[in-house]
């Protein structure tokens, strides 16, 4: 009679265990699938959010190009520029600067911080945004304005330089037919960022790989236009748009605290080179990080935009159904196996019990 008990007993606790893990991993499946689900949600509408941006900067851009830049008076200057000595090209210069000053100031209300001329043979002519350089060959480091004027068309795209890194559309110039230069319209990530943080407080940031602005920019411009990112010494973060400047849901030292917590999973999650997001906890509260690449002209990757809001507390509260879940289940069951169990115990001995009675009677 022991002896059965004992194998009874133990086959029940191995067959609770087995169902307790189907229906645990089931349980778990669906948290998993419930909070992936609310994860690419919030990437997507980061992603939706800033190509929106993008758009309408684009679209702010193209008019301006088209109702101020893409004029006979400026396609003259640049032809004339395009074949006069250096003494000639300073005298069209400030013409082109007196037409161009008073837009570009209006331009930088939209957040555009570059307007730059360049001649034929990818040579710098005019920076509106800082005159006194000029006459520099861009062909080496500017592969964009490259490749604008080698196709003759209007090239968008981001492209890290000397000194800005931002998203640059360059537009071909013509003069009666003939290809007379370039003009390039640019903006940085902050112009995003201001924009993003309207629809969704958080943190945001850029960040740039350290090893292609090294190739670039000298490191005192490095220093100057730069800092050392949170996310780890290959990356650098714009002094303008840094994570922490106008962050809003986290307390001081918090955003720091948090990514060193995270900080293998981060780097795995860099490797990846793709859009995703990551949930982050630190202290009993959900953050959640959304990691954009941005590819450089090219192909190659060369930025991440970042963002990271704070409490999301779906995942708390789908964890909590999840372990409330089980519990339950967990119960239930083993007291609906107690139950077959005592039954079937009582089941044996009554009819032990009928058994020994009726040899009784034999006897």
């Amino acid at each position: 009679m022991m002896r059965w008990l004992k194998r009874k007993s133990l086959f029940y606790t191995v067959l609770y265990v087995l169902i307790m893990g189907i229906i645990g991993a089931i349980l778990y499946t669906r948290y998993e699938i419930l909070t992936e689900k609310y994860t690419q949600r919030h990437i997507d509408m980061f992603d939706q959010r800033i190509e929106s941006y993008q758009l309408m900067q684009q679209r702010m851009l193209d008019s301006y190009f088209h109702l101020f830049l893409e004029s006979p008076q400026i396609a003259l200057i640049m032809e004339e520029a395009s074949r006069s000595e250096p003494s000639v090209q300073a005298v069209l210069r400030r013409e082109l600067m007196g037409r161009t000053e008073e837009m570009f100031r209006a331009l930088q209300g939209f957040d555009v911080r570059l307007l730059f001329f360049h001649l034929p043979g990818s040579v710098g002519f005019l920076r509106v945004h800082e005159p006194e350089k000029f006459g520099d060959s861009l062909a080496a480091s500017r592969p964009s304005v490259l490749l604008a004027q080698n196709s003759q068309k209007k090239v968008v795209t981001f492209e890290t330089g000397k000194l800005f890194d931002g998203f640059r559309t360059i537009y071909p110039l013509f003069h009666h037919g003939k290809f007379v230069g370039t003009v390039e319209l640019a903006y940085p990530f902050a112009a995003l960022k201001n924009q993003a943080m309207r629809q969704s407080p958080g943190a945001y940031t850029f960040l740039i790989k350290r090893s292609v602005q090294e190739g670039k920019a000298t490191s005192a411009d490095i220093n100057k236009h730069y800092e050392d990112s949170l996310f780890g010494s290959e990356y650098l973060e714009d002094k303008e748009s840094a994570l922490h400047k106008g962050a809003k849901g986290y307390k001081k030292g918090e955003l720091e605290a948090l990514l060193r917590y995270h900080q293998t999973t981060i780097q795995k999650a860099f490797k990846k080179g793709r859009l995703q997001g990551i949930k982050l906890l630190y202290k009993g509260s959900y953050s959640l990080l959304t990691l954009k690449p941005v590819k450089e002209i090219g192909g190659e990757d060369a930025a991440y935009m970042v963002e990271i809001t704070p409490n999301h507390t779906f995942f708390a509260d789908q964890w909590n159904q999840f372990v409330v879940l089980v519990t339950l289940i967990a119960f239930l069951l083993a007291v609906l196996m107690w139950y077959i169990y005592r039954f079937n115990r009582s089941v044996i001995l009554l009819e032990q019990y009928k058994n020994a009675i009726d040899d009784s009677m034999i006897v």
